[in-house]
């Protein structure tokens, strides 16, 4: 358990507009609930929406201005992670988060306060406690003490148990447009920003798109992770056009001895890669003016598009849908994706 320094108010939080504004008048109100879901994809600012949330509950300036107010000592020790009743759960190295931290937290939580009126946990990648953590967890939750409220941060809410779930409001982070990405890079890193956008549009315009919306993955990408990404994207569409045709070049790329997939975090990132390239394969095939999520350029997916008709797509896509829940599960990730080609191919 350990603090955080963040930012300092909701207004320097990127987007998702109404949802600031719905909790804003939550906690104005004294209506905030014992705990909440934040669930968002990875990169989203889960963690840090979850600070600010923390800091505008224990901020000694809730007056009409910014909320928190960022300027009152609890507001100011919280954005330096030392205030002593905001306390973050992570799982460290851990692949899991597990009962014994679970433990801890519940045994903390009846401990009063040290300088606030509330004590705030925020839980990190909360998906990710077992099943016995969950149900040690459900045992505060019931019955909180009065003063106690729990953050949970997660991008699976699924793996939840249906009993926390029910427990919890959830707070969905929307993944941002692309021009709220574009605002949020030039004004968080200026002039690194407007040396990429200004220098190669085409990579600019890639950053943007590949980000997914999401302003950690962007700001990732700009800091150096846009070659490797771009890499990565084009796997998956040579993969993903190899399994549907049945190209010996294209597939000897799913052995993992090659270097290409050798985690399967990083196969169901590829998976999903292919998945939104579908998209935007079947939306250019039906329209010319849908929007893409995947190909920065529109010609770029028509041609990625031209060999296949809607029908080829349309498989593909089924495929690939059965192809993530199969790595969801466990399976072999070579064999998987072999098999999941098999079923693209099928009435071609």
């Amino acid at each position: 358990m350990s603090g955080k320094n963040v930012s300092s108010d909701f207004d320097k939080f990127a987007g998702n507009t109404e949802l600031k504004k719905n909790v804003a008048t939550i906690i104005r109100r004294g209506e905030a609930a014992h705990a909440y879901i934040i669930e968002g994809g990875q990169g989203s600012g889960k963690t840090m929406f979850a600070h600010l949330f923390a800091a505008a509950l224990i901020c000694e300036g809730k007056g009409d201005g910014a909320l928190p107010c960022g300027v009152c000592t609890p507001c100011r020790k919280v954005e330096r992670g030392v205030h002593p009743d905001v306390i973050t759960v992570d799982r460290g190295d851990r692949a899991t988060l597990g009962i014994d931290t679970i433990r801890e937290v519940r045994a903390d939580a009846f401990i009063l306060p040290s300088e606030s009126e509330r004590k705030i946990y925020i839980i990190e990648d909360a998906h990710l406690m077992t099943k016995d953590a969950q149900n040690a967890f459900l045992q505060v939750l019931e019955e909180p003490p009065s003063y106690a409220v729990f953050l949970l941060t997660c991008t699976e809410p699924l793996r939840l148990l249906p009993t926390v779930r029910s427990r919890a409001p959830t707070l969905r982070l929307r993944p941002l447009t692309a021009d709220e990405i574009e605002e949020f890079l030039l004004l968080k890193e200026g002039a690194k920003a407007r040396r990429l956008r200004d220098s190669d549009r085409e990579g600019w315009d890639e950053l943007i798109v590949a980000s997914g919306g999401m302003p950690g993955v962007a700001l990732t990408l700009l800091s150096g992770g846009l070659k490797e990404r771009r890499r990565e994207r084009t796997l998956a569409v040579k993969l993903l056009c190899g399994l549907i045709s049945g190209s010996s070049e294209a597939l000897v790329s799913i052995n993992p001895g090659a270097g290409n997939i050798l985690r399967r975090e990083d196969a169901k990132q590829l998976v999903k890669d292919m998945a939104d390239a579908l998209r935007d394969m079947l939306a250019v095939k039906r329209s010319k003016a849908a929007p893409l999520c995947f190909f920065a350029k529109r010609d770029t997916a028509q041609k990625a598009a031209m060999p296949y008709t809607v029908a080829d797509i349309v498989r593909a896509a089924d495929a690939i849908d059965e192809l993530y829940l199969s790595l969801e599960r466990n399976a072999y990730v070579t064999g998987a994706l072999a098999a999941a080609g098999a079923k693209m191919r099928q009435g071609r």
